[in-house]
């Protein structure tokens, strides 16, 4: 399957969706494309996911300043508790609206990763990758 986009469209905004074989190793390129800001990108992952699958998206973005955290994929992680700790991680690192949140794994990823690039700087950049 060749890799496509499709553009979402919502009253407020419109943002592009890829998808397609072997996605992870361009994410840093479609990173650099939509987001030229960016110099600075924070990983939340699964840590379950296939260490492969980490790799491949490591390396896609390795010219990028990079921060992992990988957490359990449980209700447990999904806290205000732990996503102050995220957030700490990301200022003590001098995270700036112009950077990125990037939400590797399921549900609990994507909702912990938008919550705290919301508040991170009054909203830093996210892409999800479920």
């Amino acid at each position: 399957m060749k890799n496509s986009k499709i553009t979402v469209k919502t009253k407020s905004k419109s943002y592009p969706m890829y998808f397609g074989n072997n996605i992870l190793n361009t994410t840093g390129k479609l990173i650099k494309k939509n987001l030229p800001g960016v110099k600075k990108i924070g990983i939340i992952s699964d840590n379950k996911l296939p260490k492969k699958l980490l790799k491949k998206l490591i390396k896609s973005t390795k010219k990028y300043e990079l921060k992992l955290f990988k957490l359990p994929a449980n209700e447990k992680t999904k806290t205000l508790n732990v996503a102050n700790r995220i957030i700490e991680q990301l200022l003590k690192n001098n995270f700036n609206r112009s950077d990125c949140v990037i939400a590797f794994g399921g549900g609990i990823f994507g909702d912990l990763s938008a919550f705290v690039s919301n508040l991170t700087k009054r909203g830093i950049k996210f892409v999800n990758i479920p």
